[in-house]
């Protein structure tokens, strides 16, 4: 919410990204109103990957949203869309639920794939059991609350 420029880029901090792709997402700001990168040969182990792809699957199919990567972290949105939208997700939800919020209101979402490197500092917890359970929970609330959200004209 601090930010003050019409764009906000925002990735992880553990070296999983290049920041020099940037430049990668620009052009299709020219088209789309939000770029949400996706993980090309995604350095994580196979089973992490098998849960990735089911996760994005089952959030594309409970949230209308048309991604292969929901959970990338190497995205740019219009800085406007966080004042038309409330967060409520604390957890692993957080990426769905603001582009689930955004393809609701008729933003525009394009997709570049972005290389993806070995993590280099901190520690995953997506493999979590507390983890995953609260993104179960927090998914099927979200999907309800986003159902229930009328969208101003």
């Amino acid at each position: 919410m601090a930010a003050s420029k019409p764009w906000v880029f925002y990735t992880d901090g553990d070296g999983q990204f290049d920041f020099n792709e940037i430049p990668l997402l620009l052009p299709l700001l020219d088209k789309f109103d939000i770029v949400s990168a996706y993980r090309l040969n995604r350095q994580d182990p196979l089973i992490r990957r098998l849960n990735a792809w089911c996760w994005t699957t089952l959030c594309n199919f409970l949230l209308g949203t048309r991604l292969r990567d929901i959970d990338c972290a190497f995205k740019i949105y219009p800085r406007k869309l966080f004042d038309e939208i409330k967060m409520e997700s604390e957890g692993a939800l957080i990426d769905a639920e603001v582009l689930a919020k955004a393809n609701r209101r008729g933003y525009r979402i394009g997709q570049v794939g972005v290389h993806h490197y070995p993590r280099t500092a901190g520690s995953q917890t997506g493999a979590n059991l507390k983890v995953i359970v609260r993104a179960f929970v927090e998914l099927f609330k979200l999907r309800k609350r986003i159902l229930a959200e009328s969208i101003p004209p």
